[in-house]
């Protein structure tokens, strides 16, 4: 691959990384709305807005993101997650 293809390449992966991020941000500010509760919830685990973002776009061993869990009326098992981030997986 030339340096041009390889730049090109990195390009478009980061234009795509911004659109994620982007989007991340709108899904965010949703969840916000419909759950300002458990948006507090996952702030208090030490995230910034763009950190609790990418987490709520994040998919686990399912492919389930905490996003598609609240809009699957599971906010309470998103809830779990955060007792767990915030106390320790052992708990």
């Amino acid at each position: 691959m030339s340096s041009n293809n390889l730049r090109s390449a990195l390009n478009a992966a980061d234009t795509a990384r911004q659109a994620y991020v982007s989007r991340c941000l709108d899904v965010w500010h949703q969840l916000r709305q419909i759950d300002p509760e458990l948006a507090a919830d996952i702030l208090a685990v030490g995230f910034d807005e763009r950190a609790a973002a990418l987490w709520i776009c994040q998919p686990d061993q399912n492919g389930d993101t905490p996003a598609a869990m609240v809009d699957a009326n599971r906010s309470e098992d998103v809830r779990m997650i955060i007792r767990r981030t915030a106390h320790g997986f052992g708990a």
